[in-house]
């Protein structure tokens, strides 16, 4: 397996090393550095020049969303050049690499677990406490980590960079995991103990309707005539009455000694089992789960190498986000400056993680990384312009509108790509300190969640089993 990834991981940097200029340039910059003169190849420029702008938007959604090319077969033979920069590219990213073995589909990981003795628990439908998005992301993630948590035996799970508890909430009540949630905001530690009361009360009804649904009836709709719970002692403790009371407050008992919260800025350096031991009032941590969902910038290596460093820590998984907030060890940081040096004292950079790209001193730059996060466009600085001199810039420019436009699909088909070298780097690092049960993973549909991708990975354990 280590050998496929550095030879893949090796193949695609070949590929984007002479492109990285194009990665790294400012769209802003367009029109005055006149970057269409010096990073578009002159084959596609020389096809700009005879065919409707229209042709490359056409060919470019057809490759990003995985369509035929049947109906386009003309369109295709007018920009040759356009179309194979575009087939390159796709076939350098995460998805060119997923019938190699290397990218795991979440059904294969779910049927890997299955063997190693994990049985999988009904979701709950939780439509009502999250966006669409966050209960895709968590309803998976959760089923993942409750089942990494069981394989390996794990006391506790970390969720590390928690935010407002989304996940942790759910491992607690649902799984009845040991979690401890990290975060480096006061607000979100603050707003994820919060959030989790608001759920407790909530759980038994949660519950209650996932049954309903399993069964295949419609439960009953909580309009506005709902008589309305008397929820006058919910906040004092166990002070409450009846059944659905009782059952409250032995949630809010049992989540409260499930469920703890801290807030603490998270490195490779930050001993996890001892906090957990701290705020559990417990003496024993064994092959501590880390966790982490949509992690930014540095934060997901460091998780990844907390794991592989620390023998209490007994699986990982984690999906990153944020590319463009990593600090890497072979460029400079524009932000950089004397008196503001780049990292504290003992904290690595979050790229590479990799032996075989330490040995390149391979780098991507900060405007690569942050169009593999599909970055927002810079906002400039405002000023007031008269209706004549827009009027005037338009027509000066209007050409270059449309050169702009291809040129923005040139770049962003590259986004890919890029996160492809950050995810496979992380991956093989992994691999390289002999952790062979380690796995990229396409987690979430792509469309729901752009940041679908997460790094699996575990421990041998005497309980885990073999395939």
């Amino acid at each position: 397996m280590i050998a496929e990834v550095i030879a893949r991981l090796e193949e695609i940097v070949k590929y984007l090393k002479p492109l990285l200029p194009l990665a790294n340039c400012h769209m802003v910059n367009f029109i005055t550095n006149g970057m269409w003169e010096i990073y578009v190849p002159d084959a596609i420029k020389k096809e700009f020049s005879s065919v409707k702008p229209e042709v490359f938007n056409t060919i470019f959604l057809h490759y990003a969303k995985e369509i035929s090319m049947d109906k386009i077969k003309g369109e295709l033979e007018s920009v040759p050049n356009f179309a194979n920069f575009l087939e390159s590219a796709r076939n350098m990213c995460l998805r060119g690499i997923s019938a190699q073995g290397i990218v795991v589909s979440l059904s294969d990981l779910q049927a890997k677990l299955a063997a190693w003795g994990y049985e999988y628990q009904e979701s709950l439908h939780l439509e009502q406490f999250m966006t669409l998005k966050k209960v895709h992301e968590v309803e998976i993630m959760s089923q993942m980590v409750a089942a990494l948590a069981c394989i390996s035996h794990a006391s506790h799970v970390v969720d590390v960079g928690g935010g407002k508890g989304y996940l942790s909430s759910l491992l607690a009540l649902h799984y009845g995991l040991r979690v401890l949630g990290v975060d480096s905001s006061h607000v979100n530690t603050h707003g994820a103990a919060k959030r989790t009361q608001k759920l407790e009360k909530r759980w038994n009804g949660l519950c209650q309707r996932t049954n309903i649904l399993k069964q295949g009836d419609v439960p009953p709709c909580k309009g506005k005539h709902r008589k309305p719970h008397n929820n006058a002692n919910s906040t004092k403790g166990c002070e409450c009455t009846g059944a659905e009371a009782d059952i409250n407050c032995r949630l809010q008992s049992e989540s409260s000694a499930l469920y703890k919260q801290v807030t603490m800025f998270v490195t490779q350096q930050t001993d996890l089992c001892s906090l957990v031991k701290d705020h559990f009032n417990s003496d024993r941590c064994e092959h501590l789960s880390i966790t982490g969902l949509h992690t930014c910038g540095d934060l997901a290596p460091a998780c990844l190498r907390i794991f592989a460093n620390k023998e209490e820590c007994g699986s990982v998984s984690n999906v990153g986000c944020c590319y463009h907030l990593m600090e890497e060890e072979y460029v400079r940081s524009p932000f950089w400056t004397d008196t503001n040096p780049p990292l504290p004292t003992g904290v690595q950079p979050g790229f590479p993680v990799s032996k075989c790209l330490h040995m390149q001193e391979f780098s991507l730059g900060r405007n690569a990384r942050m169009l593999a996060a599909h970055s927002l466009d810079r906002i400039g600085e405002y000023h007031e312009v008269s209706t004549d001199e827009i009027v005037s810039l338009y027509k000066t420019h209007s050409v270059e509108q449309q050169q702009l436009h291809v040129f923005f699909l040139l770049r962003v088909a590259l986004a890919p790509v890029i996160e492809a070298v950050i995810l496979l780097d992380r991956l093989l690092y992994l691999l390289e300190q002999g952790i062979q049960d380690s796995y990229l993973v396409q987690l979430f549909d792509p469309v729901i969640s752009p940041r679908c991708y997460c790094i699996v990975s575990l421990k041998n354990y005497p309980g885990k089993g073999t395939d």
